[in-house]
């Protein structure tokens, strides 16, 4: 059986799943009681999280007696208020487990005599994850019905995977921007610097099951920026194309767009230069660093309402920079060229991107590009760290 929908869990399927035996699997399992605060407790309760959490997730039951390993009867739990309970049981896996787990959501659902618990364990892919208790750490796996320690072999091979999907977003990363360098974008773009950032979910790269490309295309007008004015967007190949024509160049090509891979992978492009006689070789330097916050935020919203979690690699660069400035005001002459044709930043590991302030991400990013131009340090950022654009 595939991991529960909480949306659809209520009293009457709680029922159900008792009169039908519903067996215990890899992804359910049944537990009388909730755990006490006890050493014994909080080691069982964390040894089964950490097993779902390093095989494909799952859920555990807290109110539901098993007899031969199938649901027998309800035992709702009255002995702690829910929200109580909840926030221990939260505390003692923020405490326990690591890395933090992604997504984990304590649910309880009222009952005749007090309620059952279920906690929720999502797919992760930031792992392997291990457990902490006491002094002494320990990584665990589900097999069937059981949470068994992983040997050492199934431990580096779990370390591999891990090492292998990172390496997999390099790679990704590393080819769309070896094409964008070449002049292949997805559509003609108009001739000049390239603003380029990259959002890609591990989670995306492992799994087979692609993202709800309808609902994005139903929702593509958030994915314009707010500087566009407007957008079109088209399905592809790949996945979703969302752009815009550049307001300053005669011709049809693009300004800007924004691909959607079907695995979530996101990928943003615009120009980066000026228009204008005399303005050639600057680059709007507030225009680029909006550009980065702005869809650094948009694609981790995007990937929240997708339900894609745990980690992401990030990646920032500017492309066909060579002899470009950046356009700061008057006094920008004293201040080199870019001395080569792409800057490519490192790119970056996120394990909990959305509990992260945009800027905490962003200014690292905007600080390197800057110092690439002769600068100390982004000056779109006030003394406080807060981002103060200068208009």
């Amino acid at each position: 059986m595939s991991i529960l929908d909480l949306q659809t869990i209520d009293a009457t399927f709680l029922s159900r799943i008792c009169d039908e035996k519903w067996p215990e699997n890899s992804t359910l399992d049944f537990k009388r009681q909730l755990p006490t605060s006890s050493g014994k407790d909080k080691h069982e309760f964390l040894k089964d999280v950490c097993s779902l959490a390093n095989s494909g997730g799952g859920n555990i039951l807290f109110g539901i007696s098993e007899k031969d390993g199938c649901a027998d009867l309800l035992f709702p739990i009255s002995s702690e208020i829910s929200d109580a309970a909840k926030r221990r049981l939260g505390q003692i896996v923020d405490a326990g487990i690591e890395p933090r787990l992604v997504g984990l959501n304590l649910q309880h659902i009222d009952v005749t005599g007090g309620y059952i618990l279920v906690a929720n364990v999502p797919p992760q892919f930031g792992g392997p994850y291990g457990m902490q208790l006491e002094g002494k750490s320990a990584f665990y796996m589900r097999n069937n019905t059981h949470s068994v320690e992983l040997t050492y072999q199934q431990l580096r091979l779990a370390f591999g995977n891990a090492s292998a999907l990172q390496q997999r977003a390099t790679s990704f990363r590393a080819d769309r921007i070896t094409a964008l360098s070449r002049g292949k974008t997805l559509r003609p773009m108009v001739s000049g610097p390239l603003a380029v950032l990259h959002v890609i979910p591990l989670q995306g790269l492992a799994s087979d099951t692609g993202i709800d490309m309808k609902s994005v295309a139903s929702n593509a007008a958030n994915l314009m920026s707010s500087s566009w004015g407007g957008g079109t967007h088209n399905y592809n190949l790949d996945g979703l194309l969302i752009s815009v024509t550049s307001r300053g160049d005669t011709s049809d090509a693009l300004g800007a767009y924004n691909q959607i891979y079907r695995s979530g992978c996101c990928e943003a492009v615009r120009f980066a230069g000026s228009f204008g006689e005399g303005y050639e070789e600057y680059m709007p330097s507030t225009l680029i660093g909006d550009f980065f916050r702005e869809y650094i935020s948009k694609f981790l919203r995007l990937l929240h309402e997708q339900e894609i979690a745990g980690p992401v690699v990030i990646g920032a660069a500017l492309l066909n920079t060579e002899g470009k400035r950046f356009g700061t005001g008057g006094f920008l002459a004293v201040h080199p060229k870019s001395d080569r044709p792409d800057l490519i930043l490192n790119e970056i590991l996120l394990e909990s991107p959305q509990q992260i302030p945009v800027d905490i991400i962003a200014r690292p990013m905007l600080d390197v590009l800057w110092q690439a131009f002769g600068f100390e340090q982004c000056l779109d950022y006030d003394a406080v760290g807060q981002w103060s654009p200068r208009r």
